[in-house]
């Protein structure tokens, strides 16, 4: 859209200079004086400002291309890393479950429920996520997921997750 309007501006600016030198040209032409190289000066003059100011329209679509090109690389590596974590996500949640081991406990004991290997790596990564200390430390103040997750900018879910593999450690 603003590229558009600029080519616009570009197209209008440079009809006024050829419109206005050929109203200069006429009206001194008509006057027969021998102002003809006055008026070819100006006209030069005018061709010369209209080359200028189609030079900065080029300069500037150039840096609003290069913008979009940037904003347009970016969000590639975004999409692409929102597919590695859909992966990662699909891995863990379609692992198939894991075989029942029967578990001889006393009652006094909690049965230990076994993890799957994508269980444990699960574990093991939400153990080492950036924010797991300040989620756990807010949790045992009694701040509630919804408040923590909007706090540290981040999915209830994933907040819940975390604070819910913390419990099984």
């Amino acid at each position: 859209m603003t590229m558009q309007i600029i080519i616009l501006a570009a197209v209008v600016v440079g009809i006024l200079l050829i419109v206005l030198s050929l109203i200069f040209f006429r009206q001194h032409s008509m006057t027969g004086d021998g102002l003809a190289d006055n008026t070819v000066k100006a006209i030069d003059a005018s061709i010369s400002e209209m080359d200028k100011t189609m030079e900065e329209f080029n300069e500037l679509s150039k840096s609003i291309f290069e913008e979009i090109d940037a904003r347009y690389q970016e969000l590639l590596f975004l999409y692409s890393l929102i597919d590695d974590k859909k992966t990662a996500i699909d891995k863990i949640y379609k692992a198939p479950p894991p075989a029942p081991v029967p578990v001889q406990q006393k009652q006094s004991e909690p049965a230990e429920i076994p993890r799957s290997k994508s269980a444990e790596a699960a574990a093991s990564h939400f153990q080492s996520h950036p924010k797991r200390d300040e989620i756990i430390h807010l949790r045992k103040q009694g701040i509630p997921v919804a408040e923590i997750a909007k706090q540290l900018d981040m999915g209830q879910g994933e907040v819940k997750l975390i604070i819910e593999l913390e419990k099984a450690r």
